[in-house]
């Protein structure tokens, strides 16, 4: 017989525990996120050395005026990842790619766009940091960690809109994984946010402050400055799902916890 009313809502609810004695031993508390040094690893990366002109030929369409290359990875067996950007003054494009081959025979096997705003400034474009190939979510399987900026166009009297970026990406089909702002900022008058990536056992979780960029780059942040706001989300994979999806953790008040 299925319980019904009040007990079917509590135990839908995860209200209903085990009972309590008092030999039972206490609930250990969560342990700490582990912050993810992302400079570390991408130190750590094994780096394959193509020529610009192969990788020209073959990955870039048309002819664009400006092309940006990150360093290539090396992902095992002659197979190697790198991200580009082909910019134009109509278009400019971020893409992520898989390449067979090894460095004297590359190849392209797969590509796909690097996420970022509708439009991004011809001029300014993409930039890319070091990637890396490692194991950054701790489930014992390594990703494709990319980290990228992306600038807006110029706006009167305020300037691009810039975001960083870093993105975790399948090696077998690049799927996306995982994509999160580390800094997002404009003008020194508006608000900007930055981000740090830390690992837990359940998942990843993003924690960040955001507030008024001269306040939040400031070493001693002036008077008129108010205490920045807090962004705390826990990101997991549901079972089956090959992406994370994050939720918004509610700030703790202060206190002993």
């Amino acid at each position: 017989m299925q319980p019904r009313g009040p007990l079917a809502h509590a135990i839908a609810c995860g209200l209903l525990l085990a009972p309590f004695t008092a030999a039972s031993e206490p609930l250990s508390p969560a342990p700490p996120p582990s912050p993810i040094d992302l400079d570390a690893l991408a130190r750590s990366a094994t780096t394959v050395d193509i020529s610009e002109d192969l990788l020209r030929a073959v990955l870039v369409l048309g002819n664009p005026e400006t092309v940006k290359f990150s360093t290539a990875i090396d992902l095992g067996d002659g197979v190697s990842a790198i991200a580009w950007s082909e910019c134009s003054k109509t278009r400019c494009r971020g893409w992520l790619g898989k390449l067979s081959g090894g460095a004297a025979y590359p190849r392209l096997v797969t590509k796909v766009a690097l996420t970022a705003p509708p439009t991004v400034f011809f001029d300014d474009g993409f930039t890319f940091d070091a990637a890396a190939f490692s194991d950054l979510d701790g489930d014992g399987a390594k990703e494709i960690v990319v980290r990228y900026r992306a600038t807006e166009p110029p706006r009167a009297a305020l300037g691009s809109l810039s975001h960083d970026y870093v993105a975790l990406y399948a090696p077998k089909g690049l799927a996306l994984l995982f994509v999160h702002e580390l800094r997002r900022a404009g003008a020194a008058s508006e608000e900007a946010c930055e981000w740090k990536l830390a690992r837990r056992n359940d998942g990843l979780v993003t924690t960040g402050l955001c507030n008024e960029r001269s306040c939040l780059e400031a070493t001693d942040a002036p008077a008129r400055c108010k205490p920045s706001s807090k962004l705390n989300e826990l990101w997991r994979r549901l079972r089956g799902q090959k992406r994370y999806v994050g939720v918004t953790l509610p700030e703790r008040p202060p206190g002993p916890h």
